[in-house]
């Protein structure tokens, strides 16, 4: 650990290269820097929302942006849907294979996952954020 992360732990700051256990955060702390960065999420206070069960998986920071990108639905919905668009683009996305996909294009396969998943526009659109602006999917 060089001494600007040294410094960093002590003052309580997360630099670059520092994991939550390395800063020895508790799950409240987490929820509660969560909260400062990006205001006031719905889902914090949801009995539903399992955050230690789902630890260390981009798809607890998947939902977290939803949120923030305005999505409606509950931590169960989102993931329902999260998991009909990842089984549905990550073939052509991801790996630009198209010979193991029902779908042509990406285009195709964002048309299948809104009629598979049964929403709008919209709210395809904010799925795909949610998990572009976290982990790169394109």
């Amino acid at each position: 650990m060089n001494r600007e992360n040294e410094k960093a732990m002590f003052a309580g700051k997360k630099k670059s290269g520092l994991t939550k256990e390395q800063l020895g955060l508790t799950e409240k702390e987490i929820i509660q820097r969560k909260k400062q960065q990006g205001g006031t999420l719905n889902h914090d206070n949801d009995p539903n929302f399992d955050l230690k069960h789902n630890k260390g998986f981009p798809e607890v920071d998947y939902y977290y942006e939803y949120k923030k990108l305005g999505g409606k639905k509950n931590r169960k919905q989102y993931f329902d849907m999260c998991n009909i668009f990842l089984e549905e683009t990550m073939d052509i996305f991801v790996f630009g294979d198209y010979s193991n996909s029902n779908y042509k294009s990406r285009e195709d396969a964002l048309s299948g996952v809104a009629k598979k998943a049964k929403i709008s526009t919209p709210e395809l659109n904010r799925l795909f954020k949610s998990v572009n602006n976290v982990t790169t999917y394109t």
